[in-house]
């Protein structure tokens, strides 16, 4: 079970990260 909250802790971080440097190339771009 600590894994699998790990795993998607991790998860849910990246995905956050991702969308975030998304947004910022967005508006660096526009």
């Amino acid at each position: 079970a600590i894994y699998r909250e790990l795993f998607s802790y991790l998860l849910f971080t990246g995905t956050f990260s991702s969308i975030r440097v998304l947004i910022l190339l967005f508006k660096t771009i526009v």
